[in-house]
């Protein structure tokens, strides 16, 4: 399974476990053509759990509306114990 865990549950799940900073500098409205998102893996730790960290930014019609620095986000097997 996912990080060496239980294979009983095939399909994991994925949960954003936090972010540095985070700017938003506009919003998708019905009129965009194309949402783009860009995310720039720094990091994988793959142990108990199975954690990426990394930058990203969206973009619509071109032009970026978000940005988020050092986000953090866990990949589990399972959502029991949040």
């Amino acid at each position: 399974g996912v990080g060496g865990g239980d294979d009983r549950r095939a399909d994991p799940v994925e949960a954003a476990l936090g972010a540095g900073e985070v700017k938003f500098t506009g919003q998708v409205l019905p009129k965009a053509k194309l949402v783009t998102y860009e995310v720039d893996i720094s990091r994988v730790i793959n142990r108990k759990l199975v954690m990426a960290q990394g930058d990203a930014r969206m973009l619509v019609d071109g032009r970026e509306i978000y940005t988020a620095k050092d986000l953090r986000v866990g990949l589990f097997t399972s959502t029991e114990d949040f």
